[in-house]
C-alpha cells in the first residue's frame, strides 16, 4: 500500500514490556494499530518462551492463528534470502545429540551437516546451532489414531559477536528459542527463511 510504513517500538510500562508493531497510513487514525503480543524485555531481546505471536486488530476481533511450531518431519529447510550466500538452500537434519551448526567456519561439521556462511564477515566462526526435540502427541479423541511423536526445532545463538535477530528482536546468547514455520532469522549480513521439511 502506498504511504504505509512499519515500525516497532517498546512499551516500557514495566521491565518486561511489549513490542508494539503498527502499520500507519499518513494521517490515519492512531486507534487503528496491530498489536503483536510477546515476551520482550526492555533491551529488545526476544525471550525464549515466545517466538509465536497472536495478532489482533482493534477494528477486527478475529485473531490470526499461532504459527506451527511442531511437525512430524525431522528436516529444516533454510533458504538464504540476502547476503553473500543469497539464494542458497540447505536441508538440515539435527539429531537429539548432534545439533546442526551455522557459522563462518569451513569445518566438516558446518559443511556436512550445517551451514557455512564463509563469505559473510559479520557471522562468527560458530554463530549458532539448530537442535531438535521429540514430543509425544497426546490425542484425547479415542476414535482417531492420530497420536505419535512430533518434533520441535530450536535455534540458539551461541554467544556470537554480532548476535542473531528474529524480526527486530535480538536473541539472548546461549538461550534457545522455538522455531516457527516460515520464521525469518538474521545472522550477520544474511537473512534466512526457516521452513519445516
Amino acid at each position: 500500500a502506498v504511504g504505509m510504513r512499519e515500525r516497532g517500538e517498546l512499551n516500557n510500562n514495566d521491565n518486561e514490556g511489549e513490542l508494539v508493531e503498527s502499520r500507519e497510513e499518513e494521517n490515519a487514525d492512531p486507534q487503528q494499530q496491530q498489536l503483536v503480543e510477546g515476551d520482550y524485555n526492555s533491551s529488545n531481546h526476544l525471550k525464549p518462551t515466545s517466538t509465536a505471536a497472536a495478532v489482533t486488530n482493534s477494528t477486527n476481533t478475529t485473531s490470526k492463528p499461532k504459527s506451527t511450531t511442531t511437525t512430524n518431519t525431522s528436516t529444516l529447510t533454510i533458504t538464504i534470502l540476502t547476503g553473500p550466500h543469497e539464494s542458497q538452500t540447505y536441508k538440515l537434519q539435527p539429531k537429539h545429540t548432534q545439533p546442526c551448526l551455522i557459522g563462518r567456519s569451513k569445518g566438516k561439521k558446518f559443511l556436512r551437516n550445517g551451514i557455512s556462511l564463509s563469505k559473510d564477515q559479520e557471522v562468527s566462526t560458530t554463530h549458532g546451532k539448530f537442535s531438535i526435540e521429540q514430543q509425544e502427541q497426546v490425542d484425547n479423541d479415542s476414535s482417531s489414531n492420530s497420536g505419535g511423536v512430533q518434533n520441535k526445532f530450536y535455534y540458539t545463538d551461541v554467544g556470537s559477536t554480532n548476535g542473531s535477530t528474529v524480526g527486530e528482536a535480538r536473541l539472548e546468547p546461549n538461550v534457545r528459542i522455538e522455531i516457527e514455520e516460515g520464521m525469518d532469522l538474521r545472522v550477520g549480513n544474511s537473512a534466512l527463511k526457516i521452513e519445516f521439511g
